[in-house]
């Protein structure tokens, strides 16, 4: 079994429409509460058989403290928090902004940190639009070019939405000031959240796509992967896929998916079953909760990486139902995998989920 458990320890810069997570402003953690919450998680997760990882979100960087964190919870727990080829994330907005950047930076590179990811969604405009900031474009481009000169590694990731398409020229000229950073396409999910639902309105179409036949291979991103995708998680792919298939067993399907339990510590110590921003359940508190209480809950709780994780599997309408009602399709919108289409379905007719309001 594999174990996240990501600690929110501040706000995010941004509320980007493609993101399930709880962006947004928020209260920084309490630094003296960080500390009994990692001392805690670090008692607990040390029984566990498993393969675990520590996280810090949302952006680290609107942490007053965070190079404190960092430097405090490496050392603690250094097999389970590690930067070893890992991207850190960043709007470059919080760290753009810090008068102790260069401090901050220096205790990243000695806990290994060699890379940062960067999510472009398309010119200035359309951007700023997706998350929800006027400042983020600007903001993109000049901590891109600080961490440049730091020399450290950058991965643009190219977040694929009708604006990115459109706005393919400006995505190139940006790339192409970085010739040296990686590229890669994604794909949004599709999650039960309000604010994904929000997102459909800029979510690329089969057709949108088309439009970038030829284009990928010119900055270095694998085409025929990106359209061998599209052509398998279009709506009208997958909607072929299970019409042909005669038999869909939601909870086998979920026995089949990867064994891989996420849980998300929020800023008063309180433990949540579930990624961030995807609570199905609260287990305890981290700060007065006990180690052993909270092991057995974590322990006894199942994988929920997928069907599980958002549905009572036995309240979901059958697929052939399902199939039934969304016919015939309005869209062809293109998702990051079948299940996440599905899901987008069981939106449309309003099947219930198990997250936490």
């Amino acid at each position: 079994m594999k174990y996240t458990f990501e600690i929110s320890v501040a706000g995010c810069n941004t509320a980007c429409a493609h993101c399930y997570i709880s962006g947004g402003k928020a209260p920084a953690m309490k630094f003296d509460d960080y500390i009994k919450i990692i001392n805690k998680l670090n008692d607990i997760i040390r029984k566990i058989d498993g393969d675990i990882s520590v996280t810090l979100g949302n952006d680290i960087f609107n942490h007053p403290r965070i190079g404190e964190i960092i430097s405090f919870t490496k050392e603690l727990m250094p097999s389970y928090y590690s930067y070893d080829n890992f991207f850190v994330p960043t709007t470059g907005i919080a760290l753009i902004n810090r008068k102790d950047r260069d401090l901050v930076i220096d205790v990243l590179k000695k806990a290994g940190c060699t890379g940062f990811m960067l999510t472009l969604h398309g010119g200035e405009e359309h951007h700023n639009e997706i998350t929800n900031n006027n400042l983020s474009y600007c903001a993109l481009l000049e901590i891109a070019k600080w961490l440049n000169s730091e020399h450290f590694k950058i991965r643009f990731n190219l977040m694929l939405s009708k604006y990115l398409i459109t706005d393919w020229q400006s995505v190139c000229e940006v790339l192409g000031n970085f010739p040296e950073a990686e590229r890669r396409l994604t794909v949004p999910l599709y999650l039960p959240a309000e604010r994904m639902r929000g997102f459909q309105k800029y979510r690329a179409d089969y057709d949108d796509c088309m439009a970038l036949d030829g284009k990928l291979r010119k900055i270095n991103i694998d085409e025929q992967s990106f359209f061998d995708a599209v052509n398998k998680n279009c709506e009208k792919s997958v909607f072929n896929e299970l019409e042909s298939a005669g038999r869909f067993d939601y909870a086998e399907e979920n026995a089949g998916s990867q064994q891989w339990a996420f849980f998300n510590i929020v800023k008063n110590g309180d433990i949540f079953y579930g990624n961030a921003g995807l609570h199905t359940r609260c287990l305890g508190n981290a700060i007065s909760g006990g180690a052993d209480e909270l092991l057995r809950k974590i322990t006894a709780a199942p994988a929920n990486f997928e069907w599980s994780a958002y549905y009572d599997i036995e309240r979901l309408p059958p697929v052939k139902l399902l199939m039934k009602k969304i016919k015939p399709l309005r869209y062809n919108y293109v998702y990051s995998s079948k299940e996440d289409c599905v899901y987008s379905w069981f939106d449309a007719v309003g099947a219930d989920t198990i997250l936490l309001k």
